[in-house]
């Protein structure tokens, strides 16, 4: 289940994690008692927001209004918005790119981080991004942190800082039993303190039910379009969408492939 971006930073801030004050807005009225300046975001299970549209920086009341009225109409590759964020914009010093997921093929945890935050990660050079893997039952060791921050251009004090919120994330990824933890970016703020401002959270469908305070999954998902006619759906890229029949299903013998 791929939470949307509120729902994943309810998630960090229930486990000690720093991210920008904020609220889900359902009425232009709520956005009169925030600090400005603020950024409205689209809640959309999907990447690519920012070039879309979907996120803007907006320094008055009015400038937010405009801005909540045209993103909650706006469709970002087929999805319009199941809810608004609003937050209290940061001031960066410096991006980062972190992330933890579950590399099944060496039944090991993977950690990435790069500084080149706040890119598409596809898109920076191998040679920028640092991969460690982690035995799931060692959990993440001293040396290893040590060891992808060797040659960070991070202030040491700063270190200090990011490595306890790396250990926090990594604590919250292994006790909600994730799949992926992505922060991208990961931001040294202007007093000196790391801040989530972006979180990408996907959660194993199979374990929803021990995540107590978890959201409801985005209603215009793939996945749960697909759970709703009675069949699982496998998302793919591109135009095409698989589904397999159900057991109780036994008389039909032919697969469609919907184009």
């Amino acid at each position: 289940m791929n939470l949307l971006e509120f729902e994943g930073k309810a998630l960090l801030r229930e486990s000690g994690i720093r991210v920008p004050p904020g609220q889900r807005v359902t009425s232009p009225d709520q956005l009169q008692t925030m600090h400005y300046p603020v950024v409205i975001k689209s809640q959309v299970p999907i990447g690519g927001r920012g070039k879309s549209g979907g996120i803007y920086v907006a320094d008055t009341v009015d400038d937010a209004k405009e801005a909540y009225e045209r993103i909650r109409k706006l469709r970002i590759k087929g999805y319009l918005p199941s809810a608004i964020l609003a937050e209290e914009a940061v001031q960066i010093r410096q991006e980062l790119y972190f992330s933890l997921s579950v590399d099944r093929r060496n039944k090991m945890e993977l950690l990435l981080f790069s500084e080149a935050g706040g890119m598409d990660i596809e898109k920076v050079d191998k040679d920028r991004i640092r991969a460690i893997n982690i035995d799931p039952i060692l959990g993440l060791q001293d040396y290893q942190l040590a060891q992808i921050l060797l040659h960070a251009t991070i202030e040491e004090k700063a270190k200090v800082g990011l490595k306890q919120v790396i250990r926090g994330l990594y604590g919250a990824f292994k006790a909600r039993k994730l799949e992926l933890l992505e922060i991208n970016p990961l931001v040294l703020d202007s007093a000196g303190e790391w801040v989530c401002v972006d979180a990408k959270i996907v959660v194993d469908d199979n374990l929803c039910h021990k995540n107590s305070q978890e959201a409801a999954k985005a209603p215009s998902s793939f996945e749960e379009a697909t759970h709703g006619l009675g069949v699982n759906g496998v998302e793919l890229e591109g135009d095409i969408a698989l589904h397999l029949l159900p057991p109780v299903l036994p008389r039909v013998r032919k697969v469609f492939l919907l184009c």
